[in-house]
């Protein structure tokens, strides 16, 4: 592992929150981008099957982390936002 301190993984994730922002909001940028980083990551090591999860697992965090007070209708947004992302529900 390179990223012996979690700097480059925080970025990653602030990236990502950023990228979901954005596609929620309109999508000015996001699909572009991580369908960019998709690609990157493969140079990087990382199977774009692998890749294809992380919005998922950040959705599932986020869930866990509201316990009873995530809804219906959060999911629902949710999905609906990660749908924009073309490999992120398959």
């Amino acid at each position: 592992m390179r990223d012996t301190a979690g700097l480059v993984r925080g970025e990653m994730l602030a990236v990502t929150l950023e990228a979901l922002l954005d596609c929620a909001g309109g999508d000015a940028y996001a699909v572009g981008l991580v369908e960019i980083e998709r690609v990157n990551h493969v140079g990087l090591g990382v199977e774009p099957e692998v890749f294809d999860t992380f919005f998922r697992v950040v959705m599932t965090v986020f869930k866990d982390i509201l316990g009873g007070e995530w809804t219906p209708d959060m999911d629902a947004a949710w999905r609906r936002t990660l749908a924009r992302f073309p490999h992120a529900l398959t």
